[in-house]
């Protein structure tokens, strides 16, 4: 009943959404992106594959690990494998599953106010407001990033394990992590790059009493040896793209999607909750709400860990240590609260010089400060109040974070660096791979949540029945501040038809450009209404653009003669497709682009909409002569096989070598006859992740001819099992 509740809730506050469920999607490139991994991932499982074969996509062709260039959804794809079975409207399923797990977050937040001892009506009113925050509601065109149900199983079953380290808490922790971490890898780095602040307290207070039990080191090996193993296989490829293949952000990506210390008291209408005070959100509000505000400046109260009085005969050094400290932080929050508003309203009085150390050993101080408040127990403290400490901690920690490598205010006239992000950016290799980091406000706001039941739990205490209607109020407030968030909804035809596709549905392996493109809603609507699962694209959308992408972007910028020069070089050969009436305008115009392409290619199919061309390939002169593919291609068609030749009639004999990235695979001799050359391509000279280049190049630029270009399964001449090159 809870599950039905919440997912009627989260309708009832992103209305219209139910009305576009069947042929609509949130105004944004995300949604048909996202729908169009879920059903790549999806037929490949109903095909027998756990993973794409090659962890590869269709897009961004011819790199290989490209369904790892964004989150992996597995679970997600598993639930739309299943809906396959009944339906193939792949927009209508992306809906549904986006609702099932976005309610089912608020039902693992239920369960952990539960393991938390909070009373049933806090937990219901905790699960409702996590599953409507303005950080939910304003991330609805986001899919990946509401599914965070696996980040609060995680803080679920760490409770339980250590309150009984049992084998299925111990299992439920691993697996919980492993959830997270194959439906959006974010919230799982979040989790570890934060763990110490929150893990560290609880384990030092409560795992000592289980030492002792051999049980409780064999619940963990099992444990987490399954654990370490379900990632490894599932997440290498990630270690792969950023280690090896150096795909991390950089500093100037990240500072584009960073917060202000301002920004959580920026409603969703925009305005400040200080009046005069101007602040930024990124692509997401992290507002908490003033119900949630108000609760946890109630728990902070009423929790006594800022204002609890003892009588000093009852202290000792230790409890005068600990309280001083805490006065301290809260002088550092109050002057740091002040510094900023001051600093927003009057930049100029503050240079970044003279500012940059002050902030920093503020936030440094309060961090510190934070950390050993957490590390001092008391005969009172549950584990309720225990966890609330360590995640107060990992929240701060996770505050500073979200701003990213300058500290910037509402006017933009003052900055300063950011000395724990960078340090921790430099340090954590794991922080080097994240670009949105305006996401880590999503354990302040689970803090803040859970403080506020906390908070207002005690207050209604006070009140007795009549505090049970406030809950009511609460929520009804919570639900009207979402009112201001703007939603827009577009109806797309899926899938697409036309005679133009039809004819290309005719040619299933040859790559795909589309043009136009560089269109985040373009790129991401021809993902999935025209490529679907199995149709190669040399380009696409994904947040990350290769090398040779960008290279084919900035080629299409100066001329469409200089796009085809390097899409040429791709095998087998790629096909265009002019889109003549894109959905959405484009800075390049479809009439240039189809004239041009009139001049340079072969027209295969017209219609309305679409032109389909193949390329006119040329037998030369070349002094060298380049391909590339992707690596599993040329595991399967490992035989390469061109005919050469010299223009010119003589004896003269040319030296060629071929080479595959790099490496000599043979030495030829061109003649002015034409001759059939066969080279067998080993394994060991594949690159894993990068285009596979072959090259075929003369010494001193000797001019020379090529044909028939072709990959082959076997060293024979091609048959009916061989991939034409045309």
């Amino acid at each position: 009943m809870l599950f039905l509740f919440l997912c009627l809730l989260i309708l009832v506050t992103d209305w219209p959404w139910i009305l576009y469920f069947k042929n609509g999607f949130p105004y944004h490139w995300d949604p048909p992106f996202h729908a169009w991994k879920l059903k790549l991932v999806a037929d490949n499982l109903l095909n027998g594959h756990l993973l794409p074969p090659g962890c590869n996509s269709n897009c961004f062709f011819p790199y290989s690990l490209t369904l790892y260039f964004e989150a992996l959804h597995w679970p997600q794809s598993v639930i739309t494998a299943f809906f396959l079975l009944f339906t193939q409207n792949a927009v209508l399923i992306y809906n549904i599953v986006h609702l099932l797990f976005w309610a089912m977050s608020g039902l693992c937040f239920y369960l952990l106010l539960k393991e938390l001892k909070f009373t049933e009506i806090g937990c219901l009113w905790g699960a409702s407001i996590f599953s409507i925050l303005p950080y939910r509601i304003s991330y609805l065109v986001e899919f990946n990033m509401q599914q965070c149900f696996g980040l609060i199983l995680i803080f679920l079953f760490l409770i339980r394990f250590l309150r009984s380290p049992s084998l299925f808490n111990a299992f439920g922790l691993a697996l919980s992590f492993w959830l997270q971490s194959i439906s959006e890898l974010y919230q799982a780095m979040i989790f570890v790059i934060s763990s110490p602040f929150l893990m560290l307290p609880l384990m030092i207070k409560y795992l000592p009493e289980h030492f002792k039990k051999p049980s409780f080191y064999f619940n963990i090996f099992l444990a987490g040896t399954s654990g370490a193993l379900l990632c490894l296989y599932f997440l290498t490829p990630y270690y792969i793209l950023h280690d090896f293949s150096k795909f991390s952000r950089t500093l100037m990506e990240v500072e584009k999607h960073s917060l202000e210390p301002l920004s959580y008291l920026l409603t969703p209408a925009g305005k400040c909750l200080l009046p005069f005070v101007k602040a930024r959100h990124d692509e997401l509000s992290v507002y908490p709400t003033l119900p949630v505000l108000a609760g946890a400046f109630l728990y902070a109260f009423f929790s006594r860990l800022i204002f609890k009085k003892k009588q000093e005969t009852a202290r000792n050094w230790k409890e005068t240590v600990f309280h001083a400290a805490r006065r301290l932080r809260l002088g550092i929050v109050i002057l740091l609260c002040v510094l900023f508003v001051w600093i927003s309203l009057s930049p100029s009085f503050f240079p970044r010089e003279h500012y940059h150390a002050i902030i920093s050993a503020l936030l440094v101080l309060w961090l510190s400060l934070s950390l050993l408040i957490t590390f001092h127990f008391q005969k009172e403290d549950n584990m309720q109040r225990v966890f609330l400490r360590g995640f107060g901690s990992a929240s701060i920690f996770c505050f500073i974070l979200s701003f990213g490598p300058d500290i910037n205010t509402g006017n933009m006239a003052w900055s300063c660096q950011n000395y724990i992000y960078l340090k921790s950016y430099f340090n954590i290799f794991l922080l080097s791979g994240m670009r949105v980091v305006s996401r880590f406000g999503i354990m302040v706001l689970i803090y803040l949540v859970i403080a506020s039941i906390s908070g207002w739990e005690t207050l209604f205490s006070k009140m007795k029945n009549s505090g049970r209607w406030l809950w009511l109020i609460l929520l009804s407030v919570v639900l009207y501040e979402n009112h201001g968030i703007y939603k827009n909804f577009v109806r797309i035809e899926y899938p697409l038809h036309s005679q133009a596709l039809e004819v290309l549905s005719q040619r299933p392996s040859s790559p795909l450009l589309i043009l136009p493109f560089n269109d985040r809603w373009n790129d991401s609507l021809y993902m999935f209404q025209i490529a679907g699962s199995s149709r190669p694209l040399l380009y696409g959308w994904g947040g990350f653009y290769p090398a040779l992408q960008k290279e084919m972007l900035a080629a299409y910028k100066r001329n469409l003669d200089s796009l085809l020069d390097i899409i040429e070089k791709i095998w087998p050969d790629p096909l265009l497709l002019l889109d003549k009436a894109p959905r959405y305008r484009h800075k390049y115009s479809a009439t240039n682009d189809k004239n041009n392409l009139e001049k340079s290619c072969i027209k295969i199919a017209e219609d309305r909409r679409f032109a389909l061309y193949s390329l006119d390939f040329s037998e030369g002169p070349y002094h060298s002569y380049e391909r590339m593919t992707r690596s599993d291609y040329l595991r399967k068609y490992p035989f390469l096989s061109f005919e050469a030749f010299l223009k010119e009639k003589t004896d003269k004999k040319v030296l060629a070598r071929i080479s595959v990235n790099d490496r000599l695979l043979k030495d030829i001799r061109i003649t002015s006859a034409v001759q059939t050359f066969n080279v067998h391509i080993p394994e060991h000279s594949l690159l894993d992740v990068y285009p596979n280049v072959i090259k075929i190049q003369t010494s001193d630029k000797e001019i020379f001819f090529i044909k028939s270009f072709n990959l082959k399964e076997t060293e024979d001449r091609p048959s009916g099992k061989d991939l034409p090159a045309k």
